[in-house]
């Protein structure tokens, strides 16, 4: 029997964040990041927005920017 090995793959997912994060996310955008970019970057990002303070979270090289943008 062969041995697979399988691999999730997160290039161009749509993905929705709904609400504004208590106000510290300017919503109403359409966002389309840098091929390459990795998800975990939206992941710290949100983070930070709910006051959880992480350097890195998986392979994310730090949040991004474009959703730090506040009213």
């Amino acid at each position: 029997m062969a041995n697979y090995l399988i691999v999730a793959q997160h290039h161009d997912l749509p993905i929705l964040v709904a609400g504004e994060g208590a106000g510290t996310i300017k919503g109403g955008r359409d966002h389309r990041f840098a091929k390459g970019t990795p998800l975990t970057k939206l992941h710290l990002t949100l983070m930070e927005k709910f006051g959880i303070a992480m350097e890195r979270f998986g392979y994310s090289t730090g949040p991004l920017n474009l959703l730090s943008d506040v009213y």
